[in-house]
C-alpha cells in the first residue's frame, strides 16, 4: 500500500518542517486549528483522541496516556466543530506536462497529500475529489486517523489522462455536499474561465469557500524556449503547432498574464483565494508563501510576493 513517502519526497518533508506548528496557529481560513463551539460551560461529550500538535493547548492533554506510554494525545469532544476540508486534484492530460521537473501532477499530488497530513493532524476532516474523465468517487471529507493513509492511496493511483472536467466536477460536488466545504483546488487551471465563472459564485453562495492553487511548471511561466520547435497538445494529440519561440514570446507571456490576472480577479470576486505553485519549488517554497501570507493578513499585515511574470 501506498504511503506518504512514496508521493513526498525527503526534500520536501524537510521543507516542511515547522509549517504544521504555523498551519495549527491560524484559526481562521482554509488551514486552521479547532473552531470552538458556540456553546459554553457545561459538560463536554469525549468523542476521541487525537495526535498532539505544537500550538495545542495543554490543558487538553490526556495525561494518562502520556503517563503509561509517553506518547501525547488531545482530548476532542463533541462540541468543537471541525473544518471541513475538500481536495479537488485536477487529473488532465495537461498535469502531464514537464521538462525540466517532475510533472504537474506529481507535484499537485504531493502538495495534496501535505495538505491533508497538516488539516488531519489538527483534526480537521478531509476529503479528496479528482477533477478527470472516468473519475473515482469522491472521497467525503473524515477526520479518522485512517484518512491520510485513505487520501494517500487514491493520490497514488493518479495518472494524468483525457480532458479538462473541473468545471464540471465542481459542480457536480455542488449537488453532492451538504454542508459548507472548503474546496482546495489543485489544477493548471488550462480551462475556459467563462465556465468558472459560472460556478465559483455558486459555491460561494452555498456557502463554500473556494482556494484555488493553480500549479504550472516554470517553463509555462517563464517561457524560455530560443529554438524552432513543435508543441503538442497533450489533451488534443492531433493539435499541434510549429513556431519560432523568439517571436511568439511577447504574445504569449502578456496573454498568460492576463489569464492570471483574470482568474486570480474571479477568485477574489467570490470570496476565494487563488495562489501560484510552481513545480521548480520544493513544496515547502510552494506552501510556505501560502500560510505566511494568511498568517500576516490576520496580524493586518499582509505582504506577500509571488513569482514574477
Amino acid at each position: 500500500m501506498a504511503n506518504l513517502h512514496d508521493l513526498v519526497s525527503a526534500e520536501d518533508l524537510a521543507g516542511l518542517e515547522g509549517l504544521e506548528l504555523l498551519a495549527s496557529r491560524l484559526v481562521n481560513g482554509f488551514l486552521t486549528g479547532r473552531h470552538d463551539s458556540r456553546r459554553k460551560g457545561g459538560c463536554s461529550e469525549f468523542a476521541e483522541h487525537r495526535a498532539y500538535t505544537p500550538g495545542d493547548e495543554l490543558r487538553r492533554l490526556d495525561w494518562r496516556i502520556a503517563a503509561k506510554s509517553d506518547r501525547h494525545f488531545i482530548k476532542q469532544f463533541h462540541e468543537e466543530s471541525n473544518l471541513n476540508a475538500l481536495l479537488v486534484l485536477d487529473a488532465s492530460a495537461s498535469m502531464a506536462f514537464s521538462v525540466s521537473t517532475r510533472t504537474k501532477l506529481l507535484h499537485a499530488r504531493a502538495a495534496a497529500a501535505c495538505l491533508g497530513r497538516l488539516l488531519l493532524g489538527q483534526g480537521d476532516a478531509v476529503g479528496l475529489a479528482v477533477a478527470a474523465e472516468n473519475a473515482p468517487a469522491p472521497i467525503l471529507p473524515r477526520a479518522s486517523a485512517k484518512q491520510l493513509d485513505t487520501l494517500v492511496a487514491s493520490l497514488a493511483a493518479l495518472a494524468a489522462a483525457g480532458a479538462n472536467t473541473l468545471p464540471e466536477t465542481l459542480r457536480r460536488l455542488l449537488e453532492q455536499l451538504r454542508r459548507p466545504t472548503h474546496l482546495v483546488v489543485l489544477s493548471d487551471g488550462l480551462v475556459e474561465l467563462d465556465a468558472l465563472a459560472r460556478i465559483f459564485p455558486q459555491l460561494a453562495t452555498r456557502g463554500h469557500r473556494l482556494l484555488f492553487l493553480q500549479v504550472l511548471a516554470p517553463e509555462e511561466v517563464y517561457f524560455p524556449f530560443e529554438d524552432p520547435m513543435r508543441f503538442e497538445s497533450l489533451e488534443e494529440p492531433t493539435s499541434t503547432l510549429d513556431v519560432d519561440p523568439r517571436l511568439i514570446a511577447p504574445t504569449y507571456l502578456e496573454r498568460l498574464r492576463l489569464f492570471l490576472e483574470s482568474l486570480r480577479r474571479l477568485c477574489l470576486r467570490t470570496g476565494g483565494e487563488h495562489h501560484l505553485l510552481l513545480t521548480d519549488q520544493t513544496l515547502g517554497e510552494s506552501l510556505a508563501p501560502f500560510l505566511f501570507s494568511r498568517s500576516r493578513r490576520q496580524r493586518g499585515a499582509h505582504t506577500r510576493r509571488e513569482p514574477t511574470l
